[in-house]
């Protein structure tokens, strides 16, 4: 193998465009880093080698005869598997469609990347109706460690080097949460800005795409398809260091985040600071502990809406089956009285939001907790999804077990761009380069 998998999409696609390596060449290597290493990690649902192989062949004559798509072609890209990818079946991490039919066509996400010559090579693993109930799924970093949820396998399979890009969905934290327990970059755009059509829905209200990668601009080349710019316009907004005008939020729910994660967060303050960033400490007009009950109103209500005759038809339990059962006990005033109240917390933010550039904040309270039968506490995320802005994770150091830390941008919606933008530059003075060690523990199940 030669390492063509570590290579940045961008490094990527300009060796493609000269014709230094071909869409073959680097498939077949996330394929063979596959086959080497997802028996420890069980990233991925299912890979589907020959239509992969058989895309880059077709692929890579094209890239011979000038016909270059988009900078997304010939990259290998992995799917969440609650996103249809044609012949190929969605089971939602659910054991009642293990048997269920390939879909008939890509959802509308999946055949926009294809469009610009991204090559599918597999679906990765999603925690159940992409909610709690685990996936198989393990931490590069420790496989006794739980990796996050729900986009569990993309955000491993892109910590592990078996894909260059990988699609992902938040309706709280799973973008947010596997992103910086797995040591990789994590966006999810402004919700509600890319329709997710083709999707299985958790809670229409705040389901999300999401991008992971190993660095800011392999999301932003993710992103770029679906921004209504341009490449040219997207690689000008790009182009060039910025110092940003940062916001650093104080609010009591993080005064529970371990030492670790709050010396990360000094230590990005720090580093800002010396790079001639302008900081300023400021507290959230409202208490973010008081957004948590509004999240989980409407998304209970919402996943009972699209959920109850299902779990009651197949017996589901475990912890969908429980989020589905209160929200049949939400009434439709209670449920539209949130809806207000979301409303209401947008409209409070957007003069904290217009004082600066970014937001930042921890998007965890620790790493990745010991145990792969559950996902971690996604409380720290849960208020930036009622704002519905854009979110973008960036990993920092590692803790003292060896695990990863992350820091978190966060800006008004509809300024995606210009999150990106900014997160360029403070990636650079972050400056994470730790690798997975998978490290292999006794297995623990809790």
């Amino acid at each position: 193998m030669s390492l063509l998998n570590r290579l940045t999409i961008h490094e990527a696609s300009e060796l493609i465009r000269s014709g230094d390596i071909t869409p073959v060449e680097l498939v077949n290597d996330c394929l063979d880093r596959i086959k080497e290493i997802d028996d420890k990690v069980l990233a991925w649902r299912e890979v589907d080698e020959d239509r992969a192989i058989e895309s880059a062949k077709l692929l890579s004559k094209e890239a011979r005869e000038g016909k270059i798509r988009s900078p997304l072609h010939g990259i290998p890209i992995g799917v969440k598997d609650i996103f249809d990818v044609a012949d190929l079946p969605t089971r939602a991490g659910t054991e009642i469609w293990e048997d269920i039919a390939p879909s008939e066509k890509d959802s509308n996400i999946v055949a926009r990347l294809r469009e610009l010559g991204a090559i599918i090579i597999g679906k990765t693993h999603t925690t159940k109706f992409a909610f709690y109930d685990p996936a198989p799924t393990r931490n590069p970093y420790n496989t006794c460690h739980t990796p996050g949820g729900s986009s569990s396998g993309s955000a491993a399979s892109i910590s592990s080097d078996m894909a260059l890009l990988t699609i992902g969905s938040q309706t709280n934290a799973s973008v947010c949460r596997p992103a910086a327990y797995s040591g990789v970059v994590g966006f999810k755009p402004t919700t509600n800005s890319i329709k997710m059509e083709g999707v299985r829905p958790l809670a229409p209200t705040f389901d999300s795409l999401g991008f992971f990668g190993q660095h800011v601009r392999d999301v932003a080349e993710g992103y770029q398809p679906f921004s209504k710019r341009s490449q040219k316009e997207f690689d000008d907004l790009l182009s060039g260091l910025h110092h940003s005008h940062v916001g650093v939020v104080s609010d009591p729910l993080y005064s529970k985040a371990s030492s670790d994660v709050q010396e990360l967060q000094k230590e990005a303050v720090l580093k800002l600071r010396a790079n001639n960033f302008e900081i300023k400490e400021v507290t959230p007009p409202r208490p973010f502990e008081n957004l948590i009950e509004i999240h989980q109103t409407v998304m209970a209500y919402e996943a009972s809406q699209n959920y109850s005759e299902l779990v009651k038809k197949h017996h589901i339990d475990g912890k969908f089956a429980k989020l589905v059962k209160d929200g049949e006990q939400i009434s439709e005033k209670t449920y539209k009285n949130a809806l207000s109240d979301i409303n209401v917390s947008k409209n409070e933010m957007w003069d904290l939001f217009n004082s600066f550039d970014v937001l930042l904040a921890p998007p965890t309270d620790t790493s990745a907790p010991e145990g792969i039968g559950w996902t971690g506490n996604p409380s720290f995320t849960t208020p930036w999804v009622i704002f519905g802005g854009p979110l973008l994770v960036i990993p920092g150091e590692v803790d003292h077990k060896g695990l990863p830390l992350a820091t978190m941008l966060a800006s008004a919606p509809g300024t995606d761009l210009d999150l990106i933008k900014n997160g360029l530059s403070i990636e650079r003075i972050m400056d994470f380069s730790p690798r997975p060690t998978f490290k292999l523990n006794h297995d623990r199940s809790n």
